[in-house]
């Protein structure tokens, strides 16, 4: 399993990588077809393909970072 990478902060944003807790928010993002547009294979994504994907496939690749940027102010 790769190494957690430490989350970068500034006075406005917290910018971290993925974790399981963000699924729900990945699955409305990529559920949105101006954004899975964009992907290799565009469709909306399940919940299970999402897991499956990250417990198979993420977790155990180190030279891949998945970020997820939060604007403190707001949490957004």
């Amino acid at each position: 399993m790769k190494k957690k990478v430490a989350p970068i902060e500034t006075e406005r944003l917290l910018l971290r990588e993925i974790d399981e807790q963000d699924t729900e928010q990945i699955i409305r993002w990529r559920s949105d077809p101006e954004i899975y547009q964009h992907f290799v294979h565009p469709h909306k994504i399940t919940r299970e393909e999402h897991l499956k994907w990250f417990h198979e496939h993420y977790l155990y690749n180190e030279d891949r970072i998945d970020w997820l940027c939060r604007i403190k102010e707001t949490g957004a």
